[in-house]
Protein backbone atom coordinates (compact mmCIF):
# COMPACT_ATOMS: atom_id res chain seq x y z
CA UNK A 1 0.00 0.00 0.00
CA UNK A 2 1.45 3.35 -1.34
CA UNK A 3 2.01 6.23 1.33
CA UNK A 4 0.66 9.19 0.40
CA UNK A 5 3.52 11.99 0.00
CA UNK A 6 3.77 14.83 2.49
CA UNK A 7 5.41 17.06 -0.22
CA UNK A 8 4.60 17.22 -3.60
CA UNK A 9 5.23 19.25 -6.60
CA UNK A 10 3.31 19.29 -9.78
CA UNK A 11 4.66 20.78 -12.66
CA UNK A 12 5.97 23.72 -10.99
CA UNK A 13 7.16 26.59 -12.70
CA UNK A 14 8.73 29.92 -11.10
CA UNK A 15 10.28 33.04 -12.95
CA UNK A 16 11.52 35.98 -10.94
CA UNK A 17 10.19 38.41 -13.52
CA UNK A 18 8.27 38.47 -16.48
CA UNK A 19 11.24 39.89 -18.87
CA UNK A 20 13.65 37.41 -16.67
CA UNK A 21 13.91 33.14 -17.74
CA UNK A 22 12.01 31.19 -15.45
CA UNK A 23 14.65 30.01 -12.64
CA UNK A 24 12.86 26.72 -12.47
CA UNK A 25 10.22 25.00 -14.22
CA UNK A 26 8.06 21.64 -14.61
CA UNK A 27 9.31 20.75 -11.50
CA UNK A 28 7.55 17.09 -10.70
CA UNK A 29 8.40 15.02 -7.70
CA UNK A 30 6.82 14.06 -4.40
CA UNK A 31 8.39 13.35 -0.93
CA UNK A 32 7.46 10.58 1.13
CA UNK A 33 6.80 11.58 4.81
CA UNK A 34 9.81 10.56 7.24
CA UNK A 35 12.03 10.29 4.14
CA UNK A 36 15.49 11.84 3.62
CA UNK A 37 15.08 13.62 0.19
CA UNK A 38 18.51 15.19 -1.18
CA UNK A 39 17.96 18.05 -4.25
CA UNK A 40 21.13 17.68 -5.38
CA UNK A 41 22.90 19.50 -8.28
CA UNK A 42 25.62 22.30 -9.46
CA UNK A 43 25.61 25.67 -8.39
CA UNK A 44 22.82 27.44 -10.25
CA UNK A 45 20.99 24.67 -10.64
CA UNK A 46 17.62 26.09 -8.75
CA UNK A 47 17.86 24.27 -6.02
CA UNK A 48 17.39 27.01 -3.30
CA UNK A 49 14.33 28.50 -5.36
CA UNK A 50 12.95 25.16 -5.02
CA UNK A 51 13.13 24.61 -1.37
CA UNK A 52 11.84 28.71 -0.73
CA UNK A 53 8.95 27.53 -2.93
CA UNK A 54 8.16 24.65 -0.73
CA UNK A 55 8.17 26.84 2.31
CA UNK A 56 5.79 28.87 0.52
CA UNK A 57 8.39 32.10 0.28
CA UNK A 58 7.51 32.06 -3.36
CA UNK A 59 4.88 31.57 -5.27
CA UNK A 60 4.72 29.19 -8.50
CA UNK A 61 4.41 30.61 -11.82
CA UNK A 62 2.06 28.09 -12.99
CA UNK A 63 1.58 24.63 -11.36
CA UNK A 64 0.84 22.63 -7.56
CA UNK A 65 2.79 22.51 -4.03
CA UNK A 66 0.91 20.29 -2.03
CA UNK A 67 1.62 20.21 1.76
CA UNK A 68 0.36 17.49 3.42
CA UNK A 69 -2.07 16.47 0.85
CA UNK A 70 -3.18 20.32 0.71
CA UNK A 71 -2.69 23.26 -1.98
CA UNK A 72 0.06 25.04 -0.24
CA UNK A 73 -1.68 28.21 -1.21
CA UNK A 74 -4.53 27.23 1.49
CA UNK A 75 -2.33 27.43 4.29
CA UNK A 76 -2.02 30.12 6.27
CA UNK A 77 1.68 31.84 7.07
CA UNK A 78 1.72 30.69 10.42
CA UNK A 79 -0.14 27.35 10.06
CA UNK A 80 2.80 26.79 7.48
CA UNK A 81 5.29 27.60 9.86
CA UNK A 82 4.26 25.27 11.87
CA UNK A 83 4.24 22.17 9.70
CA UNK A 84 7.98 23.31 7.73
CA UNK A 85 10.87 24.87 9.13
CA UNK A 86 14.17 26.59 7.21
CA UNK A 87 17.57 26.13 7.64
CA UNK A 88 18.90 28.67 5.54
CA UNK A 89 22.49 28.73 3.70
CA UNK A 90 23.07 32.26 5.40
CA UNK A 91 21.39 33.13 8.56
CA UNK A 92 21.70 36.59 10.03
CA UNK A 93 22.12 35.81 14.21
CA UNK A 94 21.31 38.67 16.62
CA UNK A 95 25.12 39.60 17.55
CA UNK A 96 24.37 39.99 21.48
CA UNK A 97 21.17 37.26 21.76
CA UNK A 98 22.56 33.67 23.94
CA UNK A 99 22.05 30.58 21.38
CA UNK A 100 18.79 29.83 23.90
CA UNK A 101 17.99 33.29 23.00
CA UNK A 102 18.44 32.77 19.34
CA UNK A 103 16.79 29.17 19.57
CA UNK A 104 13.42 30.46 21.15
CA UNK A 105 12.98 32.66 18.17
CA UNK A 106 11.93 29.08 17.23
CA UNK A 107 8.56 29.21 18.75
CA UNK A 108 7.64 32.75 16.97
CA UNK A 109 4.54 30.70 14.75
CA UNK A 110 3.31 29.51 18.22
CA UNK A 111 2.93 33.29 20.17
CA UNK A 112 1.36 36.25 19.34
CA UNK A 113 2.67 39.51 18.10
CA UNK A 114 3.22 40.87 22.03
CA UNK A 115 3.75 37.53 23.63
CA UNK A 116 7.17 36.52 25.78
CA UNK A 117 7.76 32.99 25.47
CA UNK A 118 6.40 31.39 29.05
CA UNK A 119 8.58 28.20 30.48
CA UNK A 120 6.99 25.51 28.25
CA UNK A 121 8.72 27.37 25.13
CA UNK A 122 11.71 27.67 26.56
CA UNK A 123 11.55 24.19 27.89
CA UNK A 124 10.83 23.48 23.84
CA UNK A 125 13.72 25.29 22.96
CA UNK A 126 16.10 23.67 25.60
CA UNK A 127 14.64 20.49 24.02
CA UNK A 128 15.86 21.19 20.26
CA UNK A 129 19.64 22.01 21.86
CA UNK A 130 19.87 18.24 23.53
CA UNK A 131 18.63 17.25 19.81
CA UNK A 132 21.39 18.49 18.41
CA UNK A 133 23.86 17.93 21.47
CA UNK A 134 24.49 21.71 22.48
CA UNK A 135 22.82 22.38 25.39
CA UNK A 136 26.08 22.82 26.73
CA UNK A 137 25.98 26.02 24.93
CA UNK A 138 22.58 27.25 25.80
CA UNK A 139 24.07 30.84 27.70
CA UNK A 140 26.82 31.36 25.11
CA UNK A 141 26.75 34.46 23.06
CA UNK A 142 25.70 33.79 19.36
CA UNK A 143 29.03 35.69 17.81
CA UNK A 144 31.38 33.40 19.84
CA UNK A 145 30.39 29.97 18.55
CA UNK A 146 32.65 28.68 15.67
CA UNK A 147 31.04 28.13 12.38
CA UNK A 148 30.08 24.41 13.11
CA UNK A 149 27.94 25.41 15.97
CA UNK A 150 26.42 27.89 14.29
CA UNK A 151 25.05 25.71 11.57
CA UNK A 152 23.83 23.51 14.63
CA UNK A 153 22.06 26.80 16.42
CA UNK A 154 20.31 27.44 13.43
CA UNK A 155 19.06 23.97 13.31
CA UNK A 156 18.23 23.37 16.90
CA UNK A 157 16.15 26.77 15.87
CA UNK A 158 14.19 25.32 12.99
CA UNK A 159 13.44 22.22 15.23
CA UNK A 160 12.30 24.40 18.21
CA UNK A 161 9.03 24.91 15.40
CA UNK A 162 8.45 21.43 16.25
CA UNK A 163 8.06 21.10 11.88
CA UNK A 164 6.78 17.98 10.18
CA UNK A 165 8.92 19.13 7.35
CA UNK A 166 12.57 20.75 7.58
CA UNK A 167 14.43 22.28 4.73
CA UNK A 168 17.41 22.79 4.72
CA UNK A 169 19.80 24.74 2.14
CA UNK A 170 23.26 23.19 1.59
CA UNK A 171 23.54 22.44 5.51
CA UNK A 172 27.21 21.13 4.78
CA UNK A 173 28.61 23.82 2.58
CA UNK A 174 31.82 25.25 4.79
CA UNK A 175 32.08 22.87 7.38
CA UNK A 176 34.99 20.59 7.81
CA UNK A 177 34.73 16.63 7.73
CA UNK A 178 33.85 16.30 11.55
CA UNK A 179 30.97 19.14 11.59
CA UNK A 180 29.69 17.94 8.28
CA UNK A 181 29.29 14.12 9.46
CA UNK A 182 27.42 15.70 12.80
CA UNK A 183 24.84 17.28 10.66
CA UNK A 184 24.44 14.28 8.36
CA UNK A 185 23.81 11.85 11.70
CA UNK A 186 21.49 14.84 13.20
CA UNK A 187 19.58 14.15 10.00
CA UNK A 188 19.88 10.79 10.27
CA UNK A 189 18.29 10.98 13.50
CA UNK A 190 15.47 13.26 12.94
CA UNK A 191 14.21 11.06 10.07
CA UNK A 192 13.66 8.33 12.22
CA UNK A 193 11.92 9.93 14.52
CA UNK A 194 9.01 10.94 11.61
CA UNK A 195 10.44 14.13 10.94
CA UNK A 196 10.63 14.74 6.74
CA UNK A 197 13.85 16.03 5.79
CA UNK A 198 14.88 17.70 2.47
CA UNK A 199 17.95 19.11 1.96
CA UNK A 200 20.07 20.47 -0.90
CA UNK A 201 23.57 19.98 -1.83
CA UNK A 202 26.21 20.00 -4.80
CA UNK A 203 27.52 17.25 -3.05
CA UNK A 204 26.70 14.05 -4.26
CA UNK A 205 28.69 12.12 -1.68
CA UNK A 206 26.14 13.74 1.10
CA UNK A 207 23.63 13.13 -0.63
CA UNK A 208 24.16 9.45 -1.08
CA UNK A 209 25.69 8.74 2.28
CA UNK A 210 21.72 9.65 4.39
CA UNK A 211 19.43 10.60 1.74
CA UNK A 212 16.38 7.90 0.88
CA UNK A 213 15.72 9.76 -2.62
CA UNK A 214 17.51 12.17 -4.47
CA UNK A 215 16.36 14.91 -7.03
CA UNK A 216 18.76 15.36 -9.97
CA UNK A 217 18.46 19.18 -11.44
CA UNK A 218 20.44 21.14 -14.12
CA UNK A 219 19.23 24.73 -15.19
CA UNK A 220 16.18 24.55 -12.65
CA UNK A 221 14.73 21.11 -14.34
CA UNK A 222 14.31 18.29 -12.14
CA UNK A 223 16.50 15.22 -14.31
CA UNK A 224 15.24 12.80 -12.70
CA UNK A 225 14.09 12.07 -9.23
CA UNK A 226 13.33 8.31 -7.17
CA UNK A 227 15.17 6.26 -4.51
CA UNK A 228 18.66 6.87 -4.66
CA UNK A 229 19.41 3.57 -5.53
CA UNK A 230 17.94 3.92 -9.12
CA UNK A 231 19.11 7.74 -9.56
CA UNK A 232 22.95 7.81 -7.99
CA UNK A 233 24.41 6.44 -11.43
CA UNK A 234 27.21 7.37 -13.42
CA UNK A 235 25.14 8.30 -16.27
CA UNK A 236 22.69 10.46 -14.36
CA UNK A 237 25.34 12.29 -12.29
CA UNK A 238 27.63 13.03 -15.79
CA UNK A 239 24.36 14.62 -16.98
CA UNK A 240 23.50 16.76 -13.85
CA UNK A 241 26.95 17.72 -13.54
CA UNK A 242 28.32 18.10 -16.65
CA UNK A 243 31.02 16.78 -16.71
CA UNK A 244 32.42 12.91 -16.81
CA UNK A 245 31.49 11.11 -13.47
CA UNK A 246 32.51 7.02 -12.26
CA UNK A 247 30.36 5.67 -8.95
CA UNK A 248 32.44 3.42 -7.09
CA UNK A 249 31.08 1.37 -3.76
CA UNK A 250 33.60 1.86 -0.71
CA UNK A 251 32.27 -0.23 2.07
CA UNK A 252 29.12 0.09 0.98
CA UNK A 253 28.74 3.56 0.40
CA UNK A 254 28.23 5.01 -3.33
CA UNK A 255 30.78 7.74 -3.85
CA UNK A 256 31.06 9.98 -7.16
CA UNK A 257 34.19 10.92 -8.94
CA UNK A 258 35.44 12.73 -11.60
CA UNK A 259 36.28 10.82 -14.19
CA UNK A 260 39.31 11.80 -15.59
CA UNK A 261 39.61 9.13 -17.93
CA UNK A 262 37.00 10.90 -20.15
CA UNK A 263 38.15 14.33 -18.98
Amino acid sequence: MSVAPILAFHQVGFGYAKNLPEAVSRLNFTVPPGSITAILGPNGAGKTTLLHLALGLLHPRFGEIEVGGKNICEYRRRELSRLIGLVPQNEYLPYEFSVLEYVVLGRSPYLGPLDMPDPKNVAIAREALKTVSIAHLADRVVHELSGGEIQLVIVARALAQQPRILLLDEPTSHLDLANKHTILKILHELARTGVTVVFSTHDPDAASEIADRLVLMRNGRVLDAGHVDQVFTAEKLTKTYGIPVKVVQLDGLKIALHDEKYA
